[in-house]
């Protein structure tokens, strides 16, 4: 009879399952091309992740982006990591920097080049940039 009670009571005791939706753990994304690295940091919830800002290092030099109303890309290295294709805000424009002046741009010069457009940028060649208002030759 004690047995059955015991199964009787383990049976019937509340199962109490985690919604995990709502906890925010927080989560970051590092790739680096020649000596520069850059990483995004932000939080995830459930199965959604926002990034919400963007820092970029190189000898010493850092620079930290909100990227509060910019949606990330990671692809921001051309493919053979000379220059660099950085988003300045929701509305543009991009700036390409070459990667030896990145810790010059991260302590305040001006970009190599820029790139007029607001969204959608990513690199097609080594030397080509485009985004959904035009592309830009890269020297």
């Amino acid at each position: 009879m004690k047995l059955a009670l015991v199964i009787a009571l383990v049976a019937c005791s509340p199962h109490r399952v985690e919604d995990d939706t709502n906890i925010q753990t927080p989560i970051s994304h590092r790739e680096s091309c020649a000596t520069v690295a850059a990483t995004w940091t932000g939080e995830r919830s459930g199965s959604f992740e926002h990034y919400s800002s963007l820092t970029l290092e190189t000898g010493g030099v850092t620079k930290r982006w909100s990227l509060d109303d910019i949606a990330p890309s990671f692809d921001i290295f051309s493919p053979d990591c000379q220059h660099v294709l950085l988003l300045q805000s929701h509305d543009g424009p991009y700036h390409v920097v070459r990667m030896d002046h990145v810790a010059g741009y991260l302590a305040g010069a001006a970009p190599d080049q820029v790139l007029a457009g607001s969204r959608d940028g990513h690199w097609l060649s080594n030397t080509e940039v485009s985004d959904a208002d035009g592309m830009l030759v890269v020297h």
